[in-house]
This record gives C-alpha cells, structure tokens and sequence, in this order.
C-alpha cells in the first residue's frame, strides 16, 4: 500500500529544552540589573547598601510567598 501512515514517536525532549531555555532567559533579564544595582548604583551612593542587609533580607523572606519567590529564582 503506497498511501501507508507514517508513525511519529514522541519525545519528551523538547519540554527539557523549554525549561533549559527558560533559565537561561530569567538569567539573561535579572544578571544585568543585579550587576546594575550591586555593582554601580550602590557603589555610587544612589541606593543605600542597607537595602541588602541581612535583617532586610530576612523581613522579606519571612512570609511563605516571598520565600517561595527566593526559591524559584534560585533554583
């Protein structure tokens, strides 16, 4: 019969490679503004460095929304 189907095998591969890309892409958008603000704004005086305190940092990651937030952008 020349008018056989042809069978297609799924891969899982391609959600893989989303969820690599997508790394790479909160990556690419959060490295140059965290260089931006740790690296010249508070360097420079404009945001002061207790900002990024540890008593600071623990008052925003005390509820379990913001921790969950912390941890995504981690991981």
């Amino acid at each position: 019969n020349k008018l056989q189907e042809k069978k297609y095998i799924r891969s899982n591969e391609p959600v893989f490679w989303g969820l690599f890309v997508a790394g790479g892409m909160i990556t690419a958008f959060l490295t140059p503004v965290m260089v931006l603000v740790t690296g010249l704004l508070i360097t420079l005086g404009i945001i002061d460095a207790d900002h990024l305190s540890y008593d600071k940092f623990h008052e925003f990651a005390s509820s379990w929304n913001r921790a969950a937030i912390i941890l995504v952008l981690v991981a």
